[in-house]
């Protein structure tokens, strides 16, 4: 997991901070956090969190990323057995509670929209592309 987490932080790093590729980045990053943590669990959630918002921080010069990735990836964790939405609603609310409770208040309406873009396209995706280990892990079967 270490290993994926440095290459899609390249692949995030690659993206160009300008213009509408700033959005991008932002909603390349939350699908990220989304998708690792409803496969993986909240750990893995808050892992690939910090790595996408260590690596948007390096870019932007604001530390705001850190923390609210982080917290974005322990929220979808947390919820993820609701399902889907459960994961996508966890990730809102780790948003909230990072924009309300920890000060970060200049995230700009891009970037919102960049959020809602990306829990949407996770809530499309077909089900053969997004699954949970808990089904795995209930059925026994190894796990390499």
């Amino acid at each position: 997991m270490i290993s994926t987490g440095i290459l899609l932080g390249i692949v995030l790093y690659g993206i160009p901070k300008t213009g509408a590729f700033a959005a991008i980045s932002l909603g390349v990053g939350a699908f990220v956090v989304l998708y690792f943590s409803f496969c993986y669990g909240m750990g893995e959630g808050a892992f690939f969190g910090t790595v996408c918002g260590m690596v948007l921080m390096y870019q932007s010069g604001d530390m705001k990323y850190l923390g609210l990735y982080a917290v974005m990836g322990i929220g979808a964790g947390l919820i993820r057995l609701y399902g889907r939405i459960g994961t996508v609603g966890g990730m809102i609310c780790g948003t909230l509670v990072s924009i309300y409770g920890f000060g970060v208040e200049n995230i700009t309406l891009s970037g919102v929209g960049a959020f809602f873009v990306a829990g949407i396209l996770f809530l499309v995706l077909p089900e053969s592309f997004v699954y949970s280990r808990e089904k795995e892990l209930q059925s026994g079967e190894e796990l390499m």
